[in-house]
C-alpha cells in the first residue's frame, strides 16, 4: 500500500505545503478521489446578472454546490495536463542529454528550455517528478 504525507502531496500537485500529516487507506481514496476528474460534469460556470429576486441561501445552494463541483472537476483536468506534459518534459530531457552528448547541444537544458519553450527550469522539474511519480496511474489522470 503506497503511503504519502499529505504535505508531499500537496508539494507534487500545487507547490505548497502545509503542515505535516500522514495519509493513508481511506483517507489517502478520499484525498485522491477529490482530486478525480469527472466527465459528466459541465465545464462553465454562469454567474448571474444581479441577486436574482426573491432568493434565499438554500436558492443558492445547488449553483453554489454544482459550481464548486465545476471548479473541482477542472483542478483535476488541470491535474491529468500537467502528468501529461510532464511525460513529455522527461522524454524532452532524455532527447536533450543525448544531443548533449553527442555534441548537438551547447548550451544546458534550462537555458535550451527557456529560450525555446518560455518555461523555467523549475517548473519543468516539477510537472517532470509529478510525471514520474504518479504518471503511471492511470485513474490520476
Amino acid at each position: 500500500m503506497l503511503i504519502y504525507r499529505k504535505a508531499e502531496l500537496l508539494e507534487i500537485f500545487w507547490g505548497t505545503v502545509e503542515a505535516e500529516k500522514s495519509v493513508r487507506g481511506s483517507e489517502l481514496h478520499e484525498y485522491l478521489k477529490a482530486k478525480t476528474a469527472v466527465s459528466n460534469i459541465r465545464d462553465d460556470i454562469h454567474v448571474p446578472q444581479g441577486i436574482p429576486p426573491n432568493i434565499d441561501m438554500n436558492g443558492i445552494l445547488p449553483s453554489l454546490k454544482e459550481g464548486y463541483e465545476v471548479l473541482q472537476n477542472l483542478n483535476a483536468r488541470v491535474v491529468g495536463a500537467a502528468l501529461n506534459y510532464g511525460g513529455w518534459l522527461n522524454v524532452g530531457f532524455l532527447i536533450f542529454e543525448w544531443n548533449k552528448g553527442a555534441g548537438k547541444v551547447g548550451c544546458s537544458w534550462a537555458k535550451w528550455l527557456k529560450q525555446n519553450v518560455g518555461m523555467s527550469d523549475s517548473y519543468a522539474r516539477q510537472l517532470r517528478e509529478l510525471a514520474t511519480k504518479f504518471g503511471g496511474y492511470e485513474k490520476i489522470h
